[in-house]
């Protein structure tokens, strides 16, 4: 199976390390998102991405317009999963609050993901960039009073996960074997996520309505991501951007992030609400 490449938190330099930490408590998440876990593995590349994110992380304006995005945005309804269903699934209650609580640390992650994606992407292809601001200047939140999250259980392998999950992607993401965290992450509990798939994502899916929703939360990603860049004074770019083919390689694989992250926001929305029950 093809894999995107990835450089694991455990795997990755101090230098890497310390900008995962960054972007782990400016988006007050306890795991870096794969998009940085690949960018990471491009020489030059996550440095620019982070430097480039930085002033708009730091300043609170991508988080918090993250979370309004969130609070704001429609989800599909679906009933929860019955209590002998959950029971029938061996699920404890130490279960159902692992798996929630990794739905909710992707909930909070995914819609910074979206933006930050969609900001290096207008970035890479337009001619101004956000000024920067010096490391050591930066006015925003204090990284020694942010709050460190409890980790998250290890990713499963890809190739464990129920089938029945994994169609629950585009057909880009797939192809390039993007495989999302969420599911790895949840790949715990396959039993779950295959009996979930089927009743529930698979109907959604059929319906149009993840499709639908999905496109609804990608506009109003764009949205603010245009709104970001009326903030401030903006130069031309002088910066370490990639450029030529690798520029367009990279505008690629955010294109397909583009397409997948807002998917997987509805999709994580839906799995929450089968447990509501418990």
């Amino acid at each position: 199976m093809n894999k995107l490449t990835e450089l694991l938190e455990q795997d990755a330099p101090p230098s890497i390390q310390e900008i995962y930490r960054n972007i782990r408590l400016n988006c007050h998440t306890p795991m870096v998102a794969l998009i940085y876990r690949h960018l990471a593995t491009k020489p030059g590349v996550l440095e620019w991405a982070w430097a480039s994110l930085s002033p708009i992380m730091r300043s609170g304006l991508l988080p918090n317009s993250a979370r309004e995005m969130a609070l704001v945005a429609s989800y599909p309804k679906v009933s929860s999963l019955s209590l002998s269903e959950i029971k029938a699934l061996d699920l404890l209650e130490i279960d159902v609050c692992a798996i929630r609580y990794i739905i909710a640390a992707y909930h909070a992650a995914n819609p910074c993901n979206i933006l930050a994606t969609l900001f290096l992407l207008k970035l890479l292809r337009g001619s101004i960039q956000l000024i920067t601001e010096p490391e050591d200047l930066t006015s925003a939140l204090s990284l020694k009073t942010q709050q460190e999250f409890p980790s998250l259980p290890p990713m499963v392998d890809s190739e464990l996960l129920p089938r029945e999950i994994l169609g629950f992607r585009p057909g880009s993401a797939s192809s390039m074997g993007l495989t999302p965290s969420l599911y790895r992450h949840l790949g715990h509990w396959p039993m779950w996520l295959k009996v979930v798939s089927e009743k529930y994502l698979s109907v959604s899916y059929q319906s149009n309505e993840i499709d639908n929703y999905s496109k609804k939360l990608y506009l109003a990603a764009q949205k603010k991501v245009d709104f970001f860049f009326t903030q401030g004074e903006k130069i031309k770019f002088d910066d370490d951007r990639p450029l030529g083919s690798e520029k367009d390689l990279l505008c690629k694989t955010l294109d397909t992030f583009v397409e997948t992250i807002p998917t997987l926001i509805i999709v994580g929305a839906i799995l929450n609400q089968t447990l509501e029950e418990y």
